[in-house]
């Protein structure tokens, strides 16, 4: 039995605010990181393959973790303060990410410092997602479950925005100011450092410490565990696999998810990977830099997220049939990231990308409803925990296998088959009858029945 207080539309945009505040944070480093291991790191021709598999590496230093320990975070997260979960991380998140600033700034980053503290970084994300996942549908009304999920997107969409500008003029910072443009004792200290990566990740830092101040001020309700709190953490690890191993229309909503992010990851490896190689000469024509090509993409990208993520946020999603609102985006997605891989135009590859990343808020939170909607609130952490493991084991092997022929193949035509493969998938799809057992009108926690 849970204990929910009524819907206050005005503590979630709080707590998606300040929550907000860390996503940019998370993404100027993830940027800066992608960057300083591109030019910087392995900057040389002949470090190519070297570079493609540092850049799986360090995607993988990011997931691989998480995955492993989201069941244990998600029963952490029904078992204690949801809220507290959340502090700690985000404090926690500010002390690994202060130490990397400061190797950087130092000149003492190396690839491998930066892949180990980036693996310490997604294990303490893993519980502050769980808590994170299970605690606005505490405080959003079911009908305004798909508007909520969209703000979210949104926030991750806005960030892959701002941060890449952001990136760009802080890596440069060091470079103006040795060229005099920057007087006095800041402008000494700036053009003292190695590159200006290391201020990124000092950024990042700065944002967890504010969003973890901005959630002490914020209540947000965890619910009761009734006579479930006396079951061992174990049993609550293998709970959310039971709960959806019996339900067959989740598990096949859960599978599509696992292909989907199978066959896109690989696009994090690719991509710098094509700016280096099949658009190389589009990007030397038009007067751009690797840098410049890669905040192009980025920025396009997530204005393609931003405005799939409005979108859906005013339109509030299906209601009925939402199973529809998951199927059509990611087939779209497929088509598009064909185009994306394929084509050796700049400019083509931007519109590919914008949207590639402007379909993804359609069929995201159409999911996260289904699931937020046949879930009872008490349980959400342990569940989710298990659906975000099945749905992202994947993306290892996507990048992995990305990593190990983006050396030796064309990286855009094995973005482009990726698409096809999973255009071809999806669609077949539409035939398949479970996806007629995921209706809202199901009651909570027996949609698709028994397995």
């Amino acid at each position: 039995m849970a204990s929910r207080d009524a819907p206050s539309r005005a503590r979630f945009v709080v707590l998606w605010l300040t929550q907000s505040i860390s996503i940019f944070g998370s993404v100027l480093s993830s940027f800066a990181a992608t960057t300083w291991l591109t030019t910087v790191a392995y900057a040389r021709p002949e470090d190519r393959r070297m570079l493609s598999a540092v850049l799986a590496a360090q995607m993988l230093a990011f997931i691989v973790p998480n995955i492993v320990i989201a069941p244990l975070a998600g029963a952490w997260a029904d078992r204690h303060d949801r809220r507290t979960t959340m502090v700690a991380a985000d404090l926690a998140n500010t002390a690994v990410a202060s130490v990397l600033a400061g190797l950087a700034l130092t000149g003492r980053l190396d690839a491998t410092a930066l892949i180990a503290l980036i693996a310490l970084i997604s294990i303490i994300a893993a519980f502050h997602r769980a808590a994170f996942d299970a605690s606005y549908v505490m405080l959003v009304a079911e009908h305004h479950l798909s508007r909520a999920n969209a703000l979210v997107d949104i926030s991750w969409s806005l960030s892959n925005v701002l941060a890449p500008l952001l990136g760009v003029v802080l890596g440069g910072l060091p470079a103006i100011a040795r060229a005099g443009a920057w007087q006095g004792a800041i402008g000494g200290a700036v053009a003292a450092l190695p590159d200006g990566w290391g201020l990124a990740f000092a950024l990042d830092a700065a944002s967890f410490a504010c969003a973890a101040a901005a959630l002490c001020m914020l209540r947000i309700p965890s619910p009761l565990r009734g006579e479930s709190a006396a079951t061992p953490f174990w049993s609550d690890v293998l709970f959310g696999a039971r709960f959806v191993r019996r339900r067959r229309a989740l598990l096949w909503l859960l599978v599509s998810f696992l292909l989907l992010n199978l066959l896109t990851a690989p696009e994090h490896v690719l991509v710098p990977l094509m700016l280096r190689i099949g658009l190389a000469g589009d990007l030397r024509a038009r007067g751009l830099s690797f840098e410049g090509g890669y905040a192009l993409l980025t920025l396009v990208g997530s204005l393609g997220g931003i405005a799939g993520g409005v979108a859906v946020a005013t339109w509030s999603g299906l209601k009925r049939r939402r199973v529809l609102g998951v199927l059509v985006p990611m087939a779209a997605i497929g088509l598009c990231q064909l185009g994306y891989g394929v084509t050796t135009s700049v400019v083509f590859a931007a519109v590919m990308a914008f949207l590639v990343t402007a379909f993804g808020p359609f069929t995201n939170a159409h999911s996260q409803a289904i699931w937020q909607t046949v879930t009872p609130p008490e349980i959400q952490g342990r569940v989710f925990a298990v659906r975000r493991v099945v749905a992202t084991c994947s993306m290892p092997i996507g990048m992995g296998v990305a990593g190990a022929l983006g050396g030796w193949l064309d990286p855009g035509w094995l973005l482009g088959g990726c698409g096809a493969v999973l255009l071809t998938v999806v669609v077949s799809q539409f035939w398949n009858p479970l996806r007629h057992d995921l209706e809202p009108a199901a009651a909570p926690g027996a949609i698709g029945g028994a397995a």
